[in-house]
């Protein structure tokens, strides 16, 4: 689905009509206290072209470790079986690549 939109010069183009999910605001500043801000919008971008543009992202502290949470992002198991782990196998694997090695804070969660 797309909308039409008119640019400056008054042509006519087309964008697309997905909506970006909504960052929380306590993600975005867990993700800047981490020093992952660079690579979060790589992280974000490798989670929409697994899983679609559906997910939520949040922020899970670990109740026994003071200090220490993780960056959740949370897909719909919209697949089979053995497309979702493979998809989630993907996303783990490219994740080092995408945060430089700092991924560890980035989780991923399929609903089903």
């Amino acid at each position: 689905m797309t909308t039409r939109s008119m640019n400056s010069a008054s042509a006519l183009s087309l964008v697309p009509a997905v909506a970006e999910p909504a960052i929380p605001e306590e993600v975005t500043a867990a993700v800047a206290r981490l020093g992952l801000a660079d690579a979060f919008p790589r992280v974000i971008e490798l989670t929409r072209e697994l899983f679609g543009p559906t997910f939520r992202v949040s922020v899970e502290e670990d109740p026994e470790m003071a200090n220490w949470f993780d960056v959740v992002f949370t897909v719909p198991a919209q697949d089979d079986v053995d497309a979702i782990l493979e998809k989630n196998t993907r996303w783990h694997r490219r994740l080092p690549h995408e945060t430089a090695g700092a991924g560890a804070a980035f989780c991923l969660s399929i609903e089903a």
